[in-house]
């Protein structure tokens, strides 16, 4: 009786926060189902059922899909250069000894910076004929580029400025992994005669593959649904050459107000980040297993 009782009483402190989450998460995902099975081109008030029309429509639009496409680009080019660069510099940070601090507190700067703010300033950065990066390029007798303003530099302008955001993150997640693994079999491996590469080939790398699956989920996460550097630098331009899906969505719904589809964008990109995210979990559970 006793442990039902106390059970009683902290399903009654937990429950307040049960309908908080209730209220500001499952709500706004199953009205927004409903919301995409309906027509809002009389206003929200005027809704008229069309079932799976609006589905329809966006899955079998090429804007869409060229959005697919670009959304993926755009994925795996921040991520392999977040968690690639992140793990290079992870690797050199864990071998130095002295002023640690001082290049961590270096490191974990650009993450303190608004995504909006590193968008203009990359944004000027960039600019063809004023910006710093071409004037540097062209001092040194190399060719300059359009950069953002280019179709086919666009993308990877966007991919290095949010690169630039984001690796402090994988950073340091793999560097708290590195700080945390056993020194002895680098030791034995050094008496053997293992070089440093061999040694990061078959003794880091084994070692930290489940923080590093972890940093790649969490970033996937993340670039998948990045939002304000694309807003900012480009707005999906020049031509759609940097023309994701967030923006589509968001074009969709506050630009050209037809809700319904940028619902469905919305909620089949949930399902892509879901999907993602159950197999690279899946895999991160068994490595962490193994």
């Amino acid at each position: 009786m006793k442990m039902k009782a106390e059970k009683g009483t902290v399903f009654i402190f937990v429950l307040p926060t049960l309908i908080f989450l209730l209220l500001i998460f499952v709500y706004p995902l199953f009205f927004g189902v409903y919301l995409s099975l309906h027509s809002t081109r009389e206003g929200l008030r005027l809704l008229s059922f069309v079932g799976l029309r609006n589905y329809a429509t966006v899955l079998t639009s090429e804007l869409f899909w060229w959005g697919v496409r670009n959304t993926v680009i755009y994925t795996v080019g921040t991520v392999g250069l977040t968690v690639g660069l992140g793990l290079a510099i992870a690797v050199l940070l864990n071998r130095i000894k002295s002023a640690v601090w001082l290049y961590r507190a270096l490191l974990i700067l650009p993450l303190g910076v608004s995504p909006v703010v590193t968008g203009m300033t990359w944004q000027m950065m960039f600019d063809p004929l004023s910006g710093i990066i071409n004037h540097l390029l062209s001092l040194v007798g190399l060719p300059t580029s359009l950069w953002h303003t280019g179709f086919r530099t666009a993308m990877a302008s966007v991919i290095i400025i949010e690169s630039w955001q984001w690796i402090p993150f994988p950073l340091f997640v793999i560097y708290a992994g590195l700080q945390m693994m056993p020194q002895e079999p680098f030791e034995a491996a050094t008496i053997d005669g293992a070089t440093a590469f061999q040694q990061i080939r078959y003794i880091t790398l084994p070692l930290i593959a489940p923080i590093l699956g972890l940093a790649t989920t969490l970033r996937f996460i993340g670039a998948f649904r990045s939002f304000d550097i694309l807003y900012v630098v480009t707005k999906g331009g020049p031509g759609r050459a940097t023309d994701t899906l967030i923006l589509q969505a968001f074009m969709e719904s506050f630009s050209y107000y037809r809700f319904e589809y940028g619902l469905v964008v919305g909620k089949t990109m949930l399902v892509v980040t879901l999907i993602v995210s159950i197999i690279l979990v899946n895999k991160l559970t068994r490595q962490v297993g193994s």
